[in-house]
């Protein structure tokens, strides 16, 4: 992974206070996979709703990739160029 998915993996961490592995953000292909990655950590928290952990994610995805749009089901890598 590179400085970019680097970057957004802490970013991610920090707006929800979880720690995700390497092999976990490895495995991520999807913005959809980080969604789910993110909310399976959260879910059982009355702070966020999967709506939530979506929007959150998205915009981090927009903030860190420079793209204006994503969805869930675009790939980091080829749709979104994620190093």
């Amino acid at each position: 992974m590179g400085l970019e998915g680097v970057e957004l993996a802490i970013a991610i961490e920090e707006s929800f206070g979880i720690k995700l592995s390497d092999a976990e953000t490895a495995e991520s292909v999807t913005v959809g996979d980080i969604v789910d990655l993110a909310w399976s950590k959260v879910n059982s928290r009355e702070d966020w709703s999967e709506t939530g952990v979506r929007e959150v994610v998205h915009e981090h995805i927009r903030e860190y990739l420079g793209v204006k749009a994503c969805q869930d089901s675009d790939r980091l890598v080829e749709d979104l160029g994620m190093e």
